[in-house]
């Protein structure tokens, strides 16, 4: 009899067993993967998200670069997120993955069902630091903002960026109608970044140009002056 218990026992653990492991266990699914990413075909991108994706599903986008160039993940990020704001069928359903292990500028766009693992991804730390040979960049152009994919830019990111890059300047050209305008772009623009974000005066460079039916801000990247 107590033979009997048993061997009903392991019958029906072996019956649990074969019923959570025969079940399908949801997987990643690689969607997407682009080298050059513009306006047009990152919205494509975005638009086949919130057709793929079930209520249930979240995105994982990663991102790889050329000799794991951080700002271009960045800059490739912001878009990115900027882009999926458009849509809030994908409100905090995107995520995006810093990647190292492809030496190429290459987006991989995913599909997550919920349960499955997430995209192998050496997640990179966020800490903002830049190669030491970064070359003066525009990050931004506030003239840009019409595009519908532009860079999700704000003050807060640039002072991320000099604040963990004591070698960059951040040059910002201010293109203003008139002087009254331009003198209050640069009050604003000086205090938000000394006194809100602690940058160092040394390190910000803010010149305006006046033009007539012009009213937009360059915010540069530029590397400091070697002193010999």
């Amino acid at each position: 009899m107590k033979l009997r218990q048993f061997l009903l026992i392991i019958l029906l653990i072996l019956l649990g067993l074969q019923f959570i492991y025969g079940q399908d266990t949801p997987k990643a699914k690689l969607i997407d993967a682009v080298r050059v990413i513009n306006n047009d075909n990152l919205l494509t991108r975005i638009d086949n998200l919130k057709m793929l994706l079930s209520d249930t599903d979240k995105s994982y986008i990663v991102i790889n670069s050329e000799e794991n160039d951080q700002f271009y993940k960045y800059k490739m990020e912001r878009r990115i997120l900027k882009c999926s704001e458009l849509s809030s069928q994908l409100k905090n359903k995107v995520f995006v993955l810093f990647d190292n292990s492809k030496n190429e500028n290459l987006t991989e766009f995913w599909q997550v069902p919920d349960g499955a693992t997430i995209p192998r991804a050496a997640d990179t730390p966020q800490n903002f630091v830049l190669s030491k040979n970064q070359k003066e960049t525009l990050i931004h152009s506030t003239s840009f903002e019409n595009e519908y994919c532009h860079l999700h830019f704000d003050l807060e990111f640039y002072s991320k960026l000099l604040s963990a890059n004591p070698n960059l300047i951040g040059k910002i050209k201010i293109f203003a109608k008139n002087q009254k305008q331009a003198l209050n772009t640069v009050f604003k623009l000086s205090q938000t970044l000394i006194k809100n974000f602690f940058i160092p005066k040394a390190q910000l460079k803010i010149s305006y140009t006046l033009a007539n039916n012009l009213n937009y801000q360059d915010y540069w990247l530029v590397p400091k002056k070697k002193n010999h």
